[in-house]
């Protein structure tokens, strides 16, 4: 892959603002550096100079697994009076603080798989970005907005939940399970983050390559016909001639310093292979984050629907069946709580089925211009072969995110998960409707 000397990726810049949050709750146990031989980003995995984020990392893990414990133990001593107790201590509450205990032990495990992203991103950014680039700070202030947003919204209902719960430490466990559960996503939605914005640079880096390609060729014709109808009386044609050439020349040079490259058949084609390897970087980089991420996001999406299934419950009996509501949360203030909690989950889930579904169409995009090309240079061999290959690249190797492979991350899972909530709510009403009988 060719370098570019004067470039240095920062990477760091678009990670750092949840990588130092993530710290705080041993989600990152690893370090930034920069390598000395061929200065692209790194990070330093090694025990010596991580041994207190590691060690920080694993007593985290060891207070949540605890809090699961206890409270697992706790329904054996007091055990559950009524299906609403059962559903809140037995599932849904140790499943909030199972999500904490997997996000920490797999950020443990994975550390590694996290080197191997950061070096493929210097390398793709090498390619892909100026050395005077915004790109990392336009994405570091969107992931202050970000984390800025998150405190906002759920801040007030941590507090109340601190307020209803009496204070008590098992509830700071599940508290800090939570946290470390938002933290998680995160990570992950940061990661989403950062692949589509490298699919959009390749895409438009693809498309403007052979738009110079053409002005140099002649082919790509400039419109002209505003022009020409202010200024046909007033100019002869050989002027107006000369002023069509002076646009086309002004924007090809306007363009020819951003894109160094030449426009000759072989080296056309090697600009492919170029864009090719740059693909598989970031197609090895989507085949690590599935890796890391997709057991937890599994769980998690479990956990979801877990929570709109209890949380609805809850606020369904204490509405319409006020016979059942006496053994459950009847105060006003909980039911508001219980509903921004489900409106939250539901935008969590929603944005990153978005942000994944996003990615998957910037792929077929690329493919789409891929394709295009191919029309374009039909009759040129060398090129055509490397576009051909390059078509079947992003046709088998396809970047899109999944839940441990077992279902695709897209917008078409969040009808799946509403289905399930339906189905299981109705069961449990008619679980209340024999109780009274």
């Amino acid at each position: 892959m060719p370098r570019m000397g004067n470039v240095i990726t920062n990477i760091k810049f678009a990670i750092r603002p949840v990588h130092i949050v993530a710290q705080l709750f041993g989600l990152a146990p690893y370090s930034f550096a920069r390598h000395p031989v061929d200065n692209e980003e790194d990070i330093d995995i090694s025990w010596n100079s991580n041994y207190g984020r590691v060690i920080w990392s694993a007593l985290l893990l060891i207070i949540q697994t605890v809090g699961i414990i206890y409270r697992l133990a706790f329904n054996f001593v007091r055990p559950p009076t009524s299906i609403s107790e059962l559903l809140s201590n037995v599932i849904h509450l140790p499943f909030i603080q199972s999500t904490g205990v997997l996000a920490v032990l797999f950020a443990l495990k994975n550390r590694t798989k996290m080197l191997q992203i950061i070096k493929r991103l210097s390398s793709v950014d090498t390619f892909l970005f100026k050395s005077n680039d915004k790109v990392y700070r336009k994405h570091n202030l969107f992931l202050v907005v970000v984390l800025t947003c998150c405190a906002v919204c759920i801040l007030p209902l941590y507090f109340e939940h601190h307020w209803r719960s009496g204070g008590r430490p098992a509830e700071y466990i599940l508290v800090l399970s939570h946290v470390t559960w938002l933290i998680n996503d995160l990570q992950y939605l940061n990661l989403l983050v950062i692949l589509k914005e490298r699919l959009v640079s390749l895409n438009d880096k693809l498309r403007s390559v052979f738009k110079v390609d053409s002005y140099n060729r002649g082919e790509f014709k400039i419109p002209m016909q505003p022009v020409s109808q202010g200024i046909s009386e007033s100019i002869s044609q050989s002027e107006f001639r000369l002023h069509s050439v002076f646009v086309r020349r002004s924007f090809q040079i306007s363009l020819t310093p951003e894109l160094p490259f030449s426009h000759n058949i072989s080296e056309i084609a090697s600009e492919i292979l170029t864009f090719r390897l740059n693909y598989n970087a970031l197609y090895e980089i989507c085949g690590l984050i599935n890796s890391m991420h997709g057991c937890i996001i599994l769980f998690n999406w479990s956990v979801y629907t877990v929570n709109f299934i209890i949380n609805l419950y809850y606020v369904t009996i204490s509405s319409f069946y006020t016979s059942a509501s006496d053994k459950v949360l009847t105060s006003t203030i909980v039911n508001v709580t219980l509903i921004l909690s489900i409106i939250l989950s539901l935008i969590r889930m929603s944005i990153i089925a978005v942000f994944c579904q996003w990615t998957s169409d910037e792929h077929q995009r690329c493919l789409s211009n891929v394709q295009d090309l191919e029309l374009m240079y039909c009759t040129e061999e060398d090129i055509l072969i490397q576009l051909e290959s390059f078509s079947d690249q992003l046709a088998n190797n396809k970047i899109e995110f999944t839940a441990c492979g077992i279902f695709p991350m897209n917008l078409s899972v969040l009808c799946t998960v509403i289905g399930l909530v339906l189905q299981y709510l109705i069961f449990l009403f008619q679980m209340i409707g024999l109780s009274e009988h």
